[in-house]
């Protein structure tokens, strides 16, 4: 049992050092800790879309995790929005509930 939860726990801090090497290397160098340090809020969110296999399955745009959660407060139920392109972020704001327009070429790009 101690052993397991040993395994566990190396494995979930593998998982955090990776989202911070990950926070780091997109930030500016003169912001990267401080930068890192904030980034955790969106750790969560990381680490669950690394299970997904799509953000069609994650039902998520694909877009940064702070562009998202800008999203989340700004959509209201009944927002309309315009989209190019359909995928996750349409079922995204579906469960927003606002009322989606969506324009996508006749075949594919």
């Amino acid at each position: 049992m101690l052993l397991a939860a040993r395994r566990a726990w190396r494995q979930s801090t593998r998982s955090l050092r990776a989202f911070l090497r990950h926070a780091n290397h997109q930030l500016h160098p003169t912001i990267a800790a401080p930068g890192a340090l904030a980034s955790l809020r969106y750790y969560g969110a990381w680490k669950a879309s690394l299970d997904g296999a799509s953000a069609l399955d994650d039902e998520r745009p694909w877009i940064t995790f702070a562009a998202t959660r800008f999203l989340e407060r700004a959509v209201r139920p009944g927002s309309r929005v315009f989209e190019w392109g359909s995928g996750g972020s349409t079922l995204f704001f579906r469960n927003l509930g606002a009322y989606r327009q969506t324009a996508a070429p006749a075949r594919a790009i």
